[in-house]
């Protein structure tokens, strides 16, 4: 059927712009038509009962640039031959499959690749060399996988990548130095995993990371010098995990923060001076701990705009205790202990909006 165009096979819709659906739930392929028009540049596969790719055929489809041809399908397999000649192809979604592995040199050639989303397949290992080839990958999509562990030769070659997202695997080791090649990446997406630790050294030369998610791990704690080399993050997302206290070493190098979560945690006290050189955090969020004592909040940075405290065991706010907040706006206490709040209690915030 043609939107605008001349021949398309009688399963698909083709325009003449080179766009072309082969989606009808009524004409459900297992394989790859191969009569598409030579003109096609943006392939749609999806939601069909494709077992594997081998029917792809980019020798005949000079100008394929976008393949979205294997979400929610049925893949099981993917062959090193089934993208010859694919050296134009700019995107590539195999999301929603039953992908059990990958094999090495299996994207060898695709030169062009910008975004691969291989995300809710049967993953549990990438091998060494599985992503040789792919050297302008921007973005790598594996979440909703079962991957156990990340190997320091894992990403090496994907010198290109900005964004690598690893969200609900079944990760509890990444190896030191396993990042340490991804010199332009500015979002890193870690939770939802089985990390305890993170060794210091894991995310050495990532000057150029932004966001960093944690949040749903089982962190215990998090060494001296994790944070080192990241210098220009400025969002980290430590929710959920079993934190139990934080030093005045644990976010050294975080020079460009402004937004810190560590709610959910199991936070009882906080060392004096843990944030004071964060000198451009505006948000800070510490809900659903076990703080008691606040003397902590004397050296916070006088750039905060948020501090929210709810549910915690605080039960008395020494007078002074916020006076070096000038900026704060919003101040959240709720659901604590406190029994009494004295008249200067919060006498000293100036821009204070929301209590």
């Amino acid at each position: 059927m043609w939107g605008y165009s001349l021949c398309c096979p009688s399963s698909c819709t083709c325009y003449s712009n080179g766009i072309v659906y082969c989606t009808n739930p009524e004409q459900m392929l297992d394989s790859i038509p191969n009569d598409l028009p030579s003109n096609t540049k943006y392939l749609h596969i999806n939601n069909q009962l494709l077992q594997n790719l081998s029917s792809l055929n980019c020798n005949q489809l000079p100008n394929l640039n976008i393949c979205k041809n294997a979400y929610n399908n049925r893949i099981e397999v993917i062959e090193y031959t089934d993208f010859l000649g694919c050296s134009l192809l700019n995107t590539l979604i195999i999301s929603n499959n039953l992908l059990p592995e990958i094999m090495n040199g299996t994207f060898d050639g695709l030169t062009s690749l910008q975004t691969l989303d291989i995300n809710n397949n049967l993953l549990t290992e990438i091998m060494n060399g599985t992503f040789f080839g792919l050297t302008s990958l921007q973005t790598l999509d594996l979440k909703n996988n079962f991957l156990t562990e990340i190997k320091n030769e894992t990403f090496n070659v994907l010198t290109a990548l900005v964004t690598l997202n690893l969200e609900n695997n079944e990760l509890s080791q990444i190896e030191i130095g396993a990042f340490a090649n991804l010199h332009f990446i500015q979002n890193l997406y870690l939770s939802k995993n089985k990390l305890q630790q993170i060794e210091s050294g894991t995310f050495v030369n990532l000057q150029a990371l932004r966001y960093l998610y944690l949040h749903n791990n089982y962190l215990t704690e998090i060494n001296s010098g994790t944070f080192n080399d990241l210098f220009s993050l400025q969002v980290l997302d430590l929710n959920n995990n079993s934190l139990a206290t934080i030093t005045n070493g644990t976010f050294d190098g975080l020079s460009s923060l402004h937004t810190l979560y560590i709610s959910d945690n199991q936070l009882e006290n906080i060392e004096n001076g843990t944030f004071e050189h964060l000198t451009g955090l505006q948000y800070l969020y510490l809900d659903q701990n076990m703080i008691y004592d606040v003397s902590f909040v004397d050296s916070l940075p006088s750039s905060l705009y948020v501090l929210s405290l709810n549910n915690n065991s605080i039960g008395n706010i020494p007078n002074g205790t916020f006076n070096g907040l000038t900026r704060l706006q919003n101040l959240s206490l709720n659901n604590n202990s406190i029994s009494e709040i004295q008249n200067e209690t919060f006498a000293e915030l100036t821009s204070l909006r929301e209590l």
